[in-house]
């Protein structure tokens, strides 16, 4: 099973991770199939910044994912004064499959201030219950017919606007940052969008849980090596950002 193998590379990469906490929040039923929902936390010897970084709240869309397993591979590089807390892959029933809603066909990122809220959703809420952090980080990616480069949703607050400026400038001769003043009928500046309120993941972090929250659209058209050094280069960017 696509999701079970995704799931136990996560498992094992986190055990080889110092002070990692791999657990499972909630078990889906799909077809007679279960697919446990996890998180992992990794704890720093001194907690001075802390993150939270999700992947795959659309099942097509991996780059996230495969972008924390990379980051998690190695650990040398995770710096011991961050707190980190991973949702690697969101729509567990949606990867599996293939397709960008969930297992009831509901789009998870237009869900987060639902009335009746998915399960997956709910497990995310109830985990971050008691939980602030510096900054919050989902990646996407856009399937666009043209070809559209790397671009970012902000939370409409200046904190988000700040660190995404700081991510465009950091991706300078990494990866090509889309420039073009409407993106999809957004308004667009220097590849920064300020998001409405769509009941995204990235939008309730920003209102109720975060300084600092984006949503970044990777290139789909791009190996998925390539979306994979993307994302691990914005982590490492992001935790630069409050040092």
């Amino acid at each position: 099973m696509k999701y079970a193998n995704a799931r136990r590379a996560f498992l094992e990469l986190s055990r080889q991770v110092p002070r990692s906490e791999f657990m499972d929040l909630a078990t889906l039923g799909h077809n007679g199939d279960r697919y446990k929902f996890f998180r992992i936390d990794i704890k720093p010897k001194r907690k001075l910044v802390k993150l939270c970084l999700a992947g795959t709240v659309h099942g097509d869309e991996i780059a996230g994912q495969k972008g924390l397993l990379r980051w998690l591979s190695t650990p040398e590089i995770i710096n011991d004064e961050a707190f980190y807390r991973l949702y690697p892959i969101v729509n567990p029933v949606g990867f599996q499959f293939w397709k960008r809603n969930n297992m009831k066909g509901v789009d998870l990122n237009r869900s987060f201030f639902a009335e009746k809220a998915p399960t997956e959703v709910k497990a995310i809420q109830n985990d971050l219950k008691y939980q602030w952090f510096d900054a919050f980080i989902s990646f996407h990616e856009n399937w666009a017919e043209e070809n559209e480069d790397l671009y970012i949703f902000y939370h409409p607050n200046r904190e988000s606007k700040k660190l995404g400026r700081h991510i465009v400038k950091s991706m300078k001769g990494f990866a090509i940052v889309d420039k073009r003043k409407n993106i999809d009928c957004w308004k667009a500046d220097n590849g920064l969008i300020e998001a409405d309120d769509d009941g995204s993941f990235e939008y309730f972090m920003g209102e109720k849980k975060a300084h600092a929250s984006l949503c970044v659209e990777v290139p789909a058209r791009l190996s998925v090596k390539r979306r994979a050094m993307i994302v691990e280069k914005i982590i490492e960017n992001a935790k630069d950002y409050f040092y």
